[in-house]
């Protein structure tokens, strides 16, 4: 048996809206486990995500955060996508930035994409960089996506 627990609450004064679901079943016993607790909140200009899971001393802990900020919307949409885990206690890790560059054209459109994580002195250094482009017709579409990695001496391949 699953049942799910959801709250939503509106904020039209600030555009913002913000909404928690949690769901939860029977283990063999009857007693109730509840699984993660998802908030979601959206906003004009960006949205962010944030799922908690209760530890092993009952309390609620985030497990990670997904923050997205819209930094240009027009002929090229700029997203700013932040990622932060959270170890079992609760302590964040390194944040994981994500930059997406999105060109819509009739006939297409690029995605590129670049992956940045914090190293041990805190700078961001570029994990991964993607390229997806998509070309249309009328009868199919594809894609061709490229992806660099670093490699050992630090040069994208």
């Amino acid at each position: 048996m699953r049942t799910a627990i959801g709250l939503l609450a509106l904020a039209s004064a600030w555009g913002q809206e913000t909404a928690t679901y949690q769901s939860s079943s029977l283990d063999v016993n009857g007693r109730t486990i509840h699984g993660p607790e998802v908030t979601t909140t959206t906003t004009k200009t960006g949205s962010s995500r944030t799922e908690k899971l209760q530890s092993i001393n009952g309390r609620m802990v985030p497990l990670e955060q997904v923050t997205e900020r819209v930094i240009r919307d027009g002929a090229i949409r700029v997203v700013e996508r932040t990622l932060q885990r959270f170890d079992q206690d609760g302590r964040p890790t390194p944040p994981e930035v994500t930059m997406v560059e999105q060109e819509s054209r009739p006939d297409g459109g690029t995605v590129r994409t670049t992956t940045s994580r914090r190293d041990i002195n805190g700078n961001l250094q570029t994990t991964e960089r993607s390229v997806t482009e998509t070309r249309k017709t009328a009868a199919w579409e594809s894609s061709e996506t490229v992806i660099e990695r670093p490699t050992i001496n630090g040069s994208m391949e």
